[in-house]
């Protein structure tokens, strides 16, 4: 509970937004507790991130990295600072001052946060195009071989019939040779991208069920938490925030820490 407004705690709703987008970067669940004080009308909340121990353990730290950093850069963000602001001229009192700096900081924390959002779903899509891709080609490759044997090799009776010299007919031969070698390895390169793609989508249900595990296993009961308020932002500090977000990478081990 906040001592000053006597609200229910919450967690810092960038904070909130940056989790789900964490769990879609390392495939793993996640929920977020409260721990109460009634004595001291304070609480603690925090994240626990589940799945595969070793994606959970990378979601943590990435996590918390993250967060770090983007505290960082709004406490060091000033919306009465920026150039559109200052041609609007809206500056009149201090609690005017005060609040704005308030709304632009969330702000900007929002647009961090949906920006590195942004750059998960881009990576996760071109990741995914891409694996597509090799696959069709090795279809397409073992789809020509196919067709090739199902011509068949030339008869005797037909080959009487050619004109070639002996060299050329040889010289064929070894182009023949050489374009099976290319086609059975397009067929093993064909089975083996089929396996990945198998593989792949035997992962994303083996993620689902080990979180499910998690959460019995533990005997932990996650309710679905209620949605807050939708919230007037500033566009301007929004979008400056989406422009700063590719500051932060979630699987670089040190995320970068440039000094302003």
């Amino acid at each position: 509970v906040n001592r000053k407004n006597r609200q229910p705690m919450q967690m810092l709703r960038w904070i909130e937004n940056l989790i789900p987008t964490v769990c879609a970067s390392f495939k793993v669940e996640a929920y977020k507790t409260v721990s109460k004080n009634s004595k001291w009308h304070v609480g603690r909340c925090s994240v626990t991130f589940y799945g595969i121990k070793n994606n959970s353990q990378l979601a943590g730290y990435a996590f918390k990295i993250a967060a770090e950093r983007i505290s960082v850069m709004t406490a060091a963000y000033d919306p009465l600072s920026s150039e559109l602001f200052v041609l609007s001229g809206h500056f009149t009192d201090r609690g005017t001052k005060a609040s704005i700096t308030k709304r632009g900081r969330l702000s900007y924390a929002l647009g961090i946060v949906h920006g590195i959002n942004l750059h998960v779903e881009e990576t996760q899509k071109q990741d995914e195009a891409k694996r597509k891709q090799k696959l069709n080609k090795a279809r397409n490759a073992a789809s020509k071989r196919e067709a090739y044997e199902s011509d068949g090799d030339v008869s005797s009776d037909e080959a009487s019939k050619c004109d070639f010299a002996p060299l050329e007919l040889m010289n064929d031969s070894k182009d023949a040779l050489s374009r099976n070698g290319d086609e059975d390895s397009a067929i093993v390169r064909l089975k083996r991208l089929e396996k990945v793609e198998c593989a792949v989508l035997a992962l994303v249900k083996h993620h689902e069920n080990i979180s499910k595990d998690v959460l019995k296993n533990k005997n932990i009961k996650v309710k679905k938490g209620k949605k807050r308020n939708a919230l007037e932002l500033n566009h301007n500090d929004f979008g400056k925030g989406v422009e700063d977000a590719r500051e932060i990478d979630l699987h670089q081990r040190a995320i970068s820490d440039k000094p302003d």
